[in-house]
């Protein structure tokens, strides 16, 4: 976690099963980016990878994995 700003803010990449092409990472970064205090949504569709970051005092992951499972891109456990 790092403090930017005021504020404590967190990092984590997770690998999503089901990236298949580009409008499933635009989708992913979309809908994340979105978030309120979410400041990076960022997926690499080679490894499957999305790495987020966002304002911890704000907003939690499970606010962020939530929505992940709404959209149908649920994130694998553990965090790499």
């Amino acid at each position: 976690m790092n403090y930017r700003d005021g504020n404590y803010m967190a990092k984590k990449s997770v690998k999503i099963k089901n990236i298949s092409c580009n409008h499933c990472r635009n989708t992913i970064e979309k809908e994340t980016g979105e978030l309120e205090c979410v400041t990076g949504a960022k997926v690499d569709k080679n490894s499957s990878v999305l790495t987020v970051e966002w304002d911890e005092s704000q907003i939690k992951w499970g606010k962020i994995r939530e929505l992940l499972e709404e959209i149908n891109y649920p994130p694998e456990d553990p965090a790499i």
